[in-house]
């Protein structure tokens, strides 16, 4: 019975590492498809896979996971280590998935023309928004699939672009509405119909002064609540559907801007927090490592890396060996 025991014992771990080891295995493929190249070309990224697994929150499998989302967004073999690295202290510092947090760097980057350096500038952008607003990171990565464009399409900074978001979640908008309204109300701002062109025109409102890509996001919204516009007022210009939350989000800026001794609103106050506090998600995530739930996941990670690397031993081992080991599961 005891040789039974052990023997079962054996075969459950067995199976196991071939099933970690092949997960890896097919991810690595996976990655060397999307890159067009041969699985032996891309031998940099599995080693820092393998590294980040024996050493982070995150299996080497996760970490391949994350690299695909970066190599489709066309990310060169050192981008996507350089990418990779921050993109994980994102994932880990916001608990969120590899493949979450890299598919979020990955369109940002796309989105404000911005390259693998700059990795770490965006996660810390994200980091910020998640520690002062409403947003969660998945919130933040739906509002930016609405949104991200627009603010650039507007000549905003991403800071700028992810502050004025937070505002319109901050309302209790759904991020995916969040993204919606602000796309909505910005377009409007710069490219004004007759109606709302007349509108501003009635109220002695200058349209280059609401203009967003003139003034900037925030200065538009602050000119607005200069000039007590209600939601009704707002209708015209920015539409039905936003006119509300235009209104309060105006005269909020305005109101914080005037009791600023530098006019600064809300939007300017964030901005300035994501210029100030680069390296806060790398910081974050050394002080979520220290739970006890993340040791155990950097054990966990830690002991796959040992699993994949017997796996490796065997699968190149003797012949037959291959064919013998995988008998022992349905990988």
């Amino acid at each position: 019975a005891g040789a039974a025991m052990v023997t079962s014992a054996f075969s459950r771990m067995a199976t196991e590492t071939v099933k970690v080891g092949a997960n890896f295995e097919n991810a690595m493929y996976v990655l060397a498809s999307i890159r067009g190249v041969a699985l032996a070309n891309i031998k940099p990224l599995e080693d820092q896979a393998r590294l980040l697994g024996s050493t982070t929150l995150f299996t080497a499998t996760q970490a391949a996971e994350g690299m695909q989302q970066l190599a489709r967004a066309g990310l060169q073999t050192q981008e996507i280590i350089i990418a990779t690295g921050d993109a994980l202290n994102f994932a880990g510092a916001n608990f969120t998935s590899m493949k979450t947090a890299t598919t979020l760097t990955a369109a940002t980057m796309k989105q404000f023309g911005l390259q693998a350096h700059d990795a770490g500038r965006i996660v810390d952008t994200f980091t910020v928004a998640a520690q002062n607003s409403l947003f969660d990171v998945e919130g933040l990565a739906v509002a930016m699939r609405y949104g991200g464009s627009a603010g650039s399409s507007l000549g905003a900074s991403l800071e700028e672009t992810v502050a004025m978001l937070s505002q319109f979640r901050d309302l209790g908008l759904e991020s995916s509405m969040a993204g919606v309204r602000f796309r909505q109300s910005m377009l409007a701002l710069s490219a004004p119909t007759y109606k709302a062109k007349k509108a501003l025109e009635a109220l002695g409102i200058p349209l280059d002064e609401v203009n967003p890509r003139i003034v900037g996001l925030e200065n538009a919204f602050k000119r607005l609540g200069k000039a007590g516009l209600t939601a009704d007022q707002l209708v015209p210009i920015v539409n039905k559907i936003s006119a509300a939350d235009v209104a309060k989000i105006s005269e909020k800026l305005h109101g914080m801007a005037e009791a600023s001794d530098d006019a600064t609103g809300a939007v300017g106050e964030m901005v300035k927090t994501m210029e100030s506090t680069r390296g806060v998600t790398a910081k974050t995530y050394e002080m979520v490592k220290q739970s006890t739930v993340s040791q155990f996941a950097i054990l966990k990670s830690a002991f796959q890396e040992m699993q994949i690397t017997i796996f490796d031993m065997l699968k190149g081992g003797p012949t037959g060996t291959e064919q013998a080991f995988s008998s022992l599961s349905d990988v």
